[in-house]
């Protein structure tokens, strides 16, 4: 039994893994601005309300924690080069004071989410493994790249553990259906409102998709002394192109999809199918749910909280 602090805990992600954390025994705090939507639902999790940016409080904050989970990020994908200044201001300067604190408050582990679908950049050798160059061509990717290299520094320097799993795309319950993020959910909630879906390009863009429990088993798992100090691609080594996950979801609904094609943009990797052999030698970790069963969990999910 670990006592695990999840910063950032609020969102979609946090939320997932607060509960399958408590399920396996933790001790769980969801640290955030603000409490997550299904806050009731969640038995033996504590919240405390912060602030992102009051370092004062962080190391109170961090006190008796084994675990950290560091999920607190401010951009997505596909914003974060409009506001670039701001990206590594509030995201990498934030993690800094972070991991600072985590080391005056003797935090034994940090486990971080970056980004499989954005680090990488384009390349040709499918699937990727973590061996594969990092050539971003976004900011939200370079600003996970950094935090990754923060992190090894922070372990090298003051020897505090650090697991970082670069995920590709998340989905399933729990994933709002009028974010700014998530393909899956995006499209679900617009079929069964009738609206018009708008993809950027000809939706020919290949990713890979991996369902939210496996995602937080992995994370569960990642407290386990064998997985630190390294970095864990989390992917089903499977891709599907937008239409494919469009056309997916509308057999799952029962609709037929209005699309609108919108141009392409340059900071959009065009194919992200992940290899996730390392992670599977060293644990009991396999992405068990297929696409299509885990968007009819996912489709049963937005319909109940459609808002």
């Amino acid at each position: 039994m670990k006592n695990c602090i999840i910063i950032g805990g609020s969102g979609f992600l946090g939320m997932n893994l607060s509960k399958a954390l408590s399920d396996a025994g933790h001790i769980v705090t969801i640290a955030d601005i603000a409490p997550p939507v299904e806050k009731s639902k969640f038995k033996n999790v504590k919240f405390q309300k912060i602030s992102y940016f009051d370092s004062n409080t962080l190391k109170d904050l961090l006190e008796g924690q084994n675990i950290l989970y560091h999920f607190a990020y401010s951009s997505l994908p596909g914003t974060s080069y409009e506001k670039m200044e701001e990206d590594i201001a509030q995201n990498v300067a934030y993690s800094i004071s972070l991991f600072k604190a985590a080391v005056k408050s003797k935090v034994e582990k940090i486990i971080f989410p970056s980004s499989g679908g954005t680090v990488y950049g384009e390349t040709t050798m499918l699937p990727i493994k973590e061996t594969a160059e990092t050539n971003p061509i976004c900011s939200y990717g370079i600003t996970k790249l950094m935090i990754e290299k923060y992190l090894y520094m922070f372990n090298k320097l003051f020897g505090i553990d650090y697991l970082i799993y670069r995920i590709s795309n998340a989905y399933g319950p729990g994933q709002n259906s009028n974010g700014q993020q998530g393909l899956i959910a995006n499209v679900l909630g617009k079929l069964i409102r009738s609206q018009k879906i708008s993809i950027y390009g000809d939706g020919d863009t290949i990713r890979d998709y991996v369902y939210i429990d496996d995602v937080t088993r992995a994370f569960v798992e990642g407290i386990d002394d064998r997985l630190k100090n390294d970095i864990f691609n989390i992917g089903t080594g499977e891709g599907y192109s937008i239409n494919e996950i469009i056309n997916n979801c509308s057999n799952i609904v029962g609709k037929k999809p209005d699309v609108e094609y919108l141009p392409k943009r340059d900071i959009d990797v065009r194919l992200n199918i992940l290899d996730s052999t390392k992670i599977k030698s060293l644990i009991d970790w396999n992405p068990n749910t297929d696409i299509c069963e885990g968007i009819k969990k996912a489709y049963e999910w937005v319909k109940r909280n459609l808002k």
